[in-house]
C-alpha cells in the first residue's frame, strides 16, 4: 500500500511551485506568442483576401475597359473599311469614265479614219473606173 507521509505533501508543494513557475515563465509567454502569431496570420489572411477582392475588381474594370476599346476599334475599323470601299468606288468610277472616254475617242478616230479611207477609196474607185472604161473603150470617159 502507499504510505502518505510528509514527503508527499512536500512533493505536492514542489509540483505546485514548478507548475506556477513554468506557467509564468514558459506557458503564458508561449501562449501569448502563439496568440500573437495567430492574430498576425489572421490579419495577413484578411489583408490577402482584401487584396484579392481589389485585384478581382481591377481585373473586371480592366476587362470592361478592354471591351470598350475593342468596340471602339471595331467601329473605327468599319469606318476605315467603308472609307476604303467608297474610295475604291470613286477610283473605279473614274477609271470607267476614262475608259469609256478613251473608247469613245477611239471609236471617233476609227470613224474619222474610216470616213477618210472611204473618201480616198471613192476617189480611187472613180479614178480606176475611168481608167478601166478608157482601157475598155479605148478613150477617155467624160
Amino acid at each position: 500500500m502507499v504510505d502518505l507521509d510528509a514527503t508527499v505533501f512536500i512533493q505536492f508543494l514542489v509540483f505546485l511551485a514548478i507548475f506556477f513557475m513554468l506557467r509564468a515563465l514558459l506557458f503564458k509567454p508561449l501562449i501569448e506568442v502563439l496568440k500573437a502569431r495567430e492574430r498576425a496570420t489572421e490579419g495577413d489572411v484578411k489583408e490577402a483576401r482584401a487584396r484579392q477582392v481589389q485585384a478581382e475588381e481591377k481585373m473586371k474594370k480592366y476587362e470592361r475597359e478592354l471591351e470598350k476599346i475593342r468596340e471602339k476599334a471595331s467601329v473605327e475599323r468599319e469606318k476605315i473599311r467603308e472609307s476604303g470601299r467608297s474610295r475604291e468606288r470613286e477610283i473605279l468610277d473614274k477609271a470607267r469614265q476614262e475608259a469609256n472616254a478613251t473608247i469613245a475617242e477611239g471609236r471617233g478616230e476609227i470613224q474619222r479614219q474610216g470616213d477618210g479611207v472611204r473618201r480616198q477609196m471613192a476617189q480611187e474607185i472613180q479614178t480606176l473606173s475611168q481608167a478601166i472604161v478608157a482601157t475598155i473603150l479605148g478613150r477617155k470617159a467624160a
